[in-house]
């Protein structure tokens, strides 16, 4: 992979945040810092806005893993949930009394939608190249949902700068395979990124899991499995962890976000 120099990549990030209306950061959400009866409109989520009468914050739920501890529920009423950037899928754990319908949109037309079947406790998905609203709708009694996760769409990132961790191009670290070894970059929450550190060691495999460098609050380390892991703070106790198999990168690196919530 042709690295790019710092100048360029630079730009490149900077381009990005003036093209993006908000980094979506709201890759996973499990209400556990809200009070009691907090209702779905005062919930603040970086990427998504919560709109609906009666829904509120609940606790008490033990349908794992799908629902548990505090979750958002309701007893009636549609709960729209609007993304600041398009999505390609939309994941959450959902109980619920009856059957409801939820469905994605992408500029007002559906784009996928699942019927959730009465006195259910499922994962639902919705999946398609960009939503930016989903809705739950019918008689949604006694329903409540939880551990939300997304996935910002690529078209909507505008991600060909050559990260690494593309997938995850609104997170709070970018990741380059460069001439030079690893260039870590420290994304802010307005997506203007800039240079971390530059890793250039030995890849070698240690005995036991190993901190290679750090920078503020983002961590480079080498597991016991040869695999490397970056670590950085992604708000509200959890971490954002990608794992990949080194540089050269040859494609296989995913995500291990970590919410010690769960």
């Amino acid at each position: 992979m042709k690295r790019l120099s710092a100048v360029i990549a630079s730009a490149l990030m900077l381009a990005v945040a003036l093209l993006t209306v908000a980094p979506a950061r709201a890759a996973f959400v499990d209400f556990e810092g809200y009070a009691i009866l907090t209702n779905a409109a005062a919930l603040t989520e970086p990427g998504i806005t919560f709109s609906g009468t009666g829904w509120d914050i609940y606790t008490g739920y033990a349908n794992a893993p799908y629902v548990t501890g505090n979750a958002l529920g309701a007893f009636t009423s549609t709960l729209t949930m609007t993304f600041s950037q398009p999505q390609s899928s939309v994941t959450y754990g959902s109980a619920t009394g009856l059957a409801y319908t939820a469905t994605a949109y992408r500029n007002g037309a559906v784009v996928d939608s699942v019927n959730v079947g009465a006195g259910t406790n499922m994962f639902v998905t919705l999946t398609a190249s960009e939503i930016d609203t989903v809705t739950l709708t019918a008689a949604l009694f006694n329903t409540a949902i939880d551990n939300i996760t997304t996935t910002p769409s690529g078209v909507a990132c505008g991600i060909g700068d050559g990260r690494i961790n593309s997938e995850s191009c609104a997170g709070p670290v970018a990741l380059y395979c460069g001439d030079n070894g690893l260039e870590v970059w420290d994304v802010a929450a307005d997506g203007v990124g800039s240079l971390a550190f530059t890793f250039s060691g030995s890849f070698e495999t240690p005995s036991s899991n190993a901190l290679l460098m750090s920078a503020s609050d983002i961590q480079l380390w080498q597991l016991d499995t040869g695999e490397f892991q970056v670590n950085a703070d992604a708000g509200e106790g959890k971490t954002y962890a990608f794992v990949f198999n080194g540089c050269p990168y040859d494609g296989g690196g995913y995500n291990a976000n970590i919410d010690p919530n769960e």
